[in-house]
């Protein structure tokens, strides 16, 4: 129930409801914690247009696009993704 709260009752296709409404691009740039922005090339979920604009509002994030990888760089390419995460979590 809570899902289709968030995202209405076709959230698969369109993006509506609660989450639709939602948009905190503005405040992203104030952030003071450090931010990581994991994406892959070949992503069709948060397509890499989608993916360049996250580090546009976020400009203090760290980016890294990781070029053999779509929705899921942890899993495609796991060698790189998770020394990534520790490096970053360590700081």
């Amino acid at each position: 129930k809570l899902y289709y709260q968030m995202v209405g009752p076709d959230g698969d296709f369109i993006v509506g409801n609660d989450i639709g409404h939602f948009d905190f691009r503005k405040q992203l740039k104030t952030l003071k914690m450090p931010v990581l922005i994991i994406a892959g090339r070949y992503d069709r979920v948060a397509v890499p247009w989608m993916q360049v604009q996250y580090k546009k509002f976020c400009p203090q994030a760290q980016f890294v696009l990781f070029e053999k990888s779509g929705h899921n760089p942890q899993v495609e390419e796991p060698e790189k993704t998770f020394p990534l995460i520790v490096e970053f979590l360590s700081k």
